[in-house]
Order: structure tokens, then sequence, then C-alpha cells
């Protein structure tokens, strides 16, 4: 009940977020030539905006993996595409942090996936890696995030995507509740 309530809360949501969106470029225009306080405040506004819209369409993927029917929908595509994807999503809400991207020179080409899923997975890792990893300084220049693509040496015709930072990891306890709803 709560899901499929949240689920109606999150299209009803989409509209005033859509005007939302609509009046911050309109400002942006109008206020062309505005101080930079100002600017920083639609700047924020902007970004507050952004994360919500991306909350519900996460949350929105997230009712389709749920439903009864689903299925996924495979498309041939680079490997490197959802993980540039998920860079630029990621790299726009935490524009200070630097995230690192390689991918290895036996992967395939051309793989089978379902592009909006595997993007999203890495978004969600990126981004929690981002959260709980210091960012690199002068002090500790080692610290930033990087996503890697490589092949699986046990099934060739198969990639992983490796996030990898330099955070305290998750607790031995929590493991096994990491792929549970909300966890």
């Amino acid at each position: 009940q709560q899901t499929a309530c949240f689920a109606c809360v999150a299209h009803e949501l989409r509209n005033p977020l859509g005007v939302i969106v609509s009046g911050l470029a309109n400002f942006r225009v109008g206020l062309a030539g505005s101080d930079d306080t100002v600017k920083r405040r639609i700047d924020r506004i902007s970004g507050a905006t952004q994360r919500l819209s991306a909350l519900i369409d996460r949350h929105l993927r997230l009712q389709r993996l749920m439903r009864a029917d689903f299925a996924l929908n495979l498309e041939e595509c680079s490997p490197g595409f959802p993980a540039v994807l998920a860079i630029d999503l990621v790299a726009d809400a935490h524009a200070q942090r630097e995230i690192g991207y390689a991918m290895a020179d036996d992967v395939p080409a051309q793989i089978s996936i379902d592009t909006e899923l595997v993007t999203l997975a890495i978004v969600n890792l990126l981004d929690n890696a981002i959260k709980y990893s210091p960012a690199s300084s002068s002090s500790s220049p080692d610290s930033p995030v990087s996503l890697r693509i490589r092949r699986d040496p046990a099934r060739p015709t198969h990639v992983v995507y490796e996030v990898s930072d330099h955070g305290p990891g998750i607790a031995a306890a929590e493991r096994e509740r990491l792929f549970d709803i909300y966890v």
C-alpha cells in the first residue's frame, strides 16, 4: 500500500516540478545581469529541483522493477554508454568531485543490456561513493571516486562495472541487507 501510494504521489509531483523547472529557466534568462548572490540562489533552487526530480525518477524505476510483469528492456550498446550517462548525471549533482573512468581494452564493443537500469545502478553506486568518501585534498590526494569497466573472466561475454572509493565501507552486519529496498 505504501509503495502504491508513493507511486501515485510521484506521478502527481512531476507536474508542479515541471512548472518550477520552467520558471527557473525563465528566471535565469530574465536575471542574466544580476549579481552573484541572486545567481547562487537560483543555482541552489535548481540543484534542489534536480535532486527531487532524480528521486522521483528513481522511485518510478523501482516501481517498474517490482511489478509482476517486469521485463528487461534489452538493447545493444557500448558498455561505456550507461557509464558515461551515469557519470554525467552524478557530476551534475556533485560538480566539486572528480570521478575517474576507465574501460579495459578487452571489453566487448557491444553488449545487450537494459541501459536505463544499468545506468540507475551505476548512478546509485557513484552517488553513495561520493557521499561516503572523503574528497581529494592536498593532504589526501588519493581519495577520488572511480568507475572501471572490465570483462568478467568467468563469463567472457559479460562485463563488470566497478565503483571504488576510499570511504569507510559497509559494515559486515549491513552487507546482507545491501540490496533490500530502501536500504
